[in-house]
């Protein structure tokens, strides 16, 4: 009895419900486990024929020391070997970008007296009160201005927080392509941007206006929404998304 290839399988399976639509941008990501080892190099073999752009990303967690060293580094070195430039029909297609992101949970769950499951996987965030409560937490004993992404899943369930800078939201203070970086590289579904006033009082202010549309815009272009932005003073925070400003 014939058996159909894994590959045939997993091709069918993409066209038959239309997951991939030609000219869209797929974003894999890749553990370094044989699971995403093998989706990922397959969604490169069949990126030319279904029309599609392909990109991967690996997230370290720290949680296991030189092993996760060593998940990350053969990451590298699979893609550069294994998914590189390719001559296909007498032209040539470029190599799958890898985006390759760090972050200490541990560390994390420590400052938020948590534990590792809860803090890497059950901190949900969907809803302005629920957002704006882990803020104050988050921003507690802050003397300067600081500037924060929550990048979220479908579920508002946090999939990392990144620290993207002090001293205010003006335009040259916000690292833009390190926002969109950050929400790539955690495939997030939707991004919150959170800043404190420590002044203590939490008005927008013109520029805190500024930097939303300019977020917005940004994250726009690689299909994430910006559902919020936080403002935080005190014990008090103001929700851009309550207001109605980004509805």
């Amino acid at each position: 009895m014939a058996h159909s290839s894994p590959f045939h399988g997993l091709n069918a399976l993409i066209e038959t419900y239309g997951m991939i639509p030609p000219g869209s941008t797929v974003l894999c990501a890749c553990s370094g486990g044989a699971d995403s080892v093998y989706l990922l190099h397959r969604l490169y073999l069949l990126r030319e024929r279904m029309g599609f752009r392909l990109a991967a990303a690996h997230y370290n967690h720290q949680l296991r020391g030189e092993e996760s060293r060593r998940d990350e580094a053969f990451v590298r070195r699979f893609v550069a070997q294994w998914c590189g430039p390719a001559q296909v029909d007498g032209h040539e297609l470029p190599g799958v970008p890898l985006y390759v992101g760090r972050g200490d949970v541990a560390a994390q769950a420590g400052e938020l007296g948590r534990g590792l499951e809860e803090t890497a996987r059950e901190t949900v965030l969907n809803s302005s009160e629920r957002a704006g409560a882990y803020l104050l937490e988050r921003f507690s004993g802050e003397s300067r201005e600081v500037i924060y992404e929550l990048c979220l899943d479908r579920k508002g369930k946090l999939l990392a927080c990144k620290r993207l800078g002090e001293g205010g939201v003006s335009y040259a203070d916000l690292d833009i392509r390190k926002l969109v970086e950050n929400a790539l590289l955690t495939s997030a579904s939707a991004v919150i941007l959170a800043h404190n006033h420590p002044s203590g009082v939490a008005l927008p202010s013109p520029e805190d206006y500024a930097t939303t549309d300019r977020a917005k815009q940004a994250l726009a272009t690689v299909g994430v929404p910006l559902t919020d932005h936080i403002i935080v003073a005190d014990q008090d925070f103001v929700s851009f998304a309550d207001s109605g400003y980004l509805l």
